[in-house]
């Protein structure tokens, strides 16, 4: 990248002292000598101790720092290797991309969303055990936001029929025995902080 913008990239990360602490973000634009728009650094801190977390966290940063780009390439490097790490990339994307903008209406409603997300290594191909474990990276990651859409609800939408709706919804997608207690059924249960 530093080599196609003509030096650019390594002389803009020393006058701005990018030093890739753990979330630091560096926005470039290409001025159109890429076939991106826009380069986005985002430091991960230390090579020691860089996985599941801190790399789940770093590909969320991006993927907000990519905003309502049309599309969104993440190149892995050599310590993102394995299902576990690629997993994580699927939470982070999945998670980074998350936005609750239901009620917002003019200028507050988004322009755009993230359109599409290519996952790319330094070395080697993606496999099919990866693929798998990206694709429940994106499950987990969905299953978070739709906790999170729940919170965000008003309780005079998210009411206790309507939740219950929900989880049942989740249940038959997901192939799973679910079980709706009504006020009695909490009671005998037990559950008496709820």
């Amino acid at each position: 990248l530093d080599a196609a913008l003509g030096g650019a990239l390594a002389t803009h990360v020393g006058i701005v002292q990018f030093r890739g602490r753990t979330d630091q973000v560096l926005d470039i634009p290409t001025l159109g000598r890429l076939g991106a728009a826009r380069i986005v650094l985002v430091g991960v801190g230390p090579k020691r101790g860089f996985a599941g977390a801190r790399l789940r966290q770093a590909v969320a940063v991006a993927t907000r720092a990519a905003g309502g780009a049309s599309s969104l390439a993440l190149v892995l490097g050599e310590h993102a290797e394995g299902a576990a790490a690629v997993r994580s990339v699927g939470e982070g994307v999945g998670l980074g991309a998350y936005t609750f903008s239901r009620y917002f209406t003019g200028e507050r409603a988004p322009k755009r969303t993230l359109g599409s997300v290519t996952l790319h290594r330094a070395h080697g191909r993606v496999g099919a055990t990866e693929r798998r474990a990206l694709e429940l990276g994106l499950a987990v990651a969905a299953g978070v936001n739709l906790a999170r859409d729940a919170v965000n609800e008003p309780p005079n939408v998210l009411t206790p029929e309507a939740l219950a709706e929900a989880a049942r919804r989740v249940a038959k997608d997901g192939h799973l025995k679910i079980t709706v207690l009504d006020e009695k059924g909490i009671e005998k249960a037990g559950m008496k902080l709820l």
